[in-house]
């Protein structure tokens, strides 16, 4: 699902601040204001002189190099972090996934009780595929922003390892969000392509024209799920909650 992107200007705001009668003009404020500043800078500055030349004793056998917080360290602790095994999250997940395979990584409880999961396989395997389509689908680059609007479901492990996977970077947005608070968000983080769940999907024709987002990819709330039940819920959506547009 795709939308035709439009250009438009970017909004400019404008900060207007006027002189109140009640507190003086806007010149004797900033009169007064410039004197006392410079007044508290001078006591400050005479203060630290004194201090220094009374107070302050430097251990000229210290340096802030030195670290001699080490030594109160209980002993279980180590004095020097181990090298991160993994260069990345990606990395991390692939690893997982070789190691527990078939074991349950994900499930999602629907409030009626129905449920669906993930493996650690599943979700490498589907993560690489999303990968291969933000690359060599849309051809998205190294850095390039990719928003994700869904709240907790199985589409957002495959999703979020995609996009770090693809060398992208997640904008993660607040499925709440009204369209004014979207395309703030979506045009300051400069993303060209949003995960949306399709339960929003409602407010996107007022929001992708004022942004810089070309692709829109929507998911189900049951995606994932064994194909039954995923039936099951997208009816009661559609014909009983009616919470798809």
């Amino acid at each position: 699902m795709s939308y035709a992107l439009r250009s438009s200007d970017r909004p400019r705001r404008f900060v207007n601040v006027a002189g109140s009668s009640h507190y003086g003009s806007a010149n004797a404020n900033g009169k007064f204001l410039y004197e006392a500043a410079g007044f508290c800078l001078q006591s400050f500055l005479e203060d630290s002189s004194a201090g220094a030349s009374s107070d302050q004793v430097v251990d000229e056998g210290e340096s802030m190099t030195d670290a001699i917080w080490l030594d109160n360290y209980p002993p279980e602790v180590a004095k020097e972090l181990p090298e991160i095994p993994h260069q990345h999250l990606p990395s991390m997940l692939s690893e997982a996934s070789k190691k527990y395979s078939g074991q349950k990584a994900f499930t999602q409880v629907m409030p009626n009780g129905m449920n669906g999961t993930l493996t650690y396989e599943k979700v490498d395997e589907l993560s690489d595929y999303f990968a291969a389509y933000l690359r060599e689908e849309l051809g998205l680059s190294q850095g390039d922003r990719v928003a994700v609007q869904m709240p907790n479901c199985l589409s957002y492990p495959v999703v979020a390892f995609g996009i770090l996977k693809a060398g992208c970077v997640i904008v993660n947005t607040n499925p709440l969000y009204t369209a004014p608070e979207m395309v703030h968000q979506f045009r300051d983080s400069g993303a060209k392509a949003l995960v949306v769940i399709d339960m929003f999907a409602d407010r996107l024709p007022e929001v992708i024209g004022k942004t810089n987002i070309e692709t829109v990819v929507t998911v189900k709330i049951s995606e994932y799920f064994p194909k039954v039940v995923d039936k099951v819920i997208r009816g009661v959506q559609r014909f009983w909650s009616r919470t798809l547009p």
